[in-house]
């Protein structure tokens, strides 16, 4: 198992759709991705929607490569 901290610009880039998931190395590698959201910022009612927002298009973004084979969501 490796857990990576990779900088939320990358996942941002890629959820606006500016580069492309097979770029970052250690994701094209991954079986499993998990996707960590600020709480805080979930809990704020005025930031709740854009944070979901951001999240679908990544998962969006994620299910329309290989990177993982399966996109799962809890959202």
């Amino acid at each position: 198992m490796l857990l990576a901290d990779l900088p939320g610009e990358l996942f941002r880039a890629v959820a606006d759709n500016q580069l492309a998931l097979s770029s970052i190395p250690l994701v094209s590698r991954a079986d499993k991705l998990v996707l960590i959201v600020d709480g805080a910022r979930l809990r704020d009612p005025t930031a709740r929607a854009s944070v979901l927002t951001r999240v679908r298009q990544l998962l969006e973004r994620l299910s329309l490569t290989r990177y993982p084979t399966r996109v799962r969501s809890l959202l």
